[in-house]
C-alpha cells in the first residue's frame, strides 16, 4: 500500500499515521511515533519513549521498514535541537 490509494470513486491520502510501540491494541505501550507527509515528503514530528528508555537501532528498522513498504518513502526528514538550536535533517532509507 502506498500513502495514496484509490478505489472506483474515491481517492484516499494518508496525512498522517501514530504508532505505538506495543504488542496488542489496547495494551500498555512504551513509545509512540507520529509520521506526517506534507507536499509529498514525510517527516517524523514525534518520536518519544517512556521515561528511563531509549530506542534502539531495531525500532528504527521497524519504522523505516513501514515507511519504505508501506507508504513507499525512501526518505524521510526530521528536526534535532542541538544548544537550543532546531536543525532539520533528511535520512535516506537505504
Amino acid at each position: 500500500m502506498k500513502h495514496i490509494t484509490a478505489s472506483e470513486n474515491w481517492l484516499f491520502e494518508i496525512k498522517e499515521v501514530r504508532a505505538m510501540r506495543t504488542k496488542s491494541y489496547g495494551a500498555p505501550y512504551s513509545a509512540i511515533v507520529r509520521l506526517i507527509i506534507v507536499n509529498g515528503e514525510l517527516s517524523i514530528d514525534g518520536l518519544m519513549f517512556k521515561e528511563n528508555e531509549a530506542g534502539t537501532i531495531a525500532d528504527m528498522r521497524e519504522i523505516e521498514n513501514f515507511i519504505t513498504k508501506t507508504l513507499g518513502f525512501n526518505e524521510y526528514s526530521y528536526d534535532r535541537y542541538k544548544n537550543g538550536e532546531k536543525t532539520k535533517k533528511k535520512k535516506v532509507i537505504k
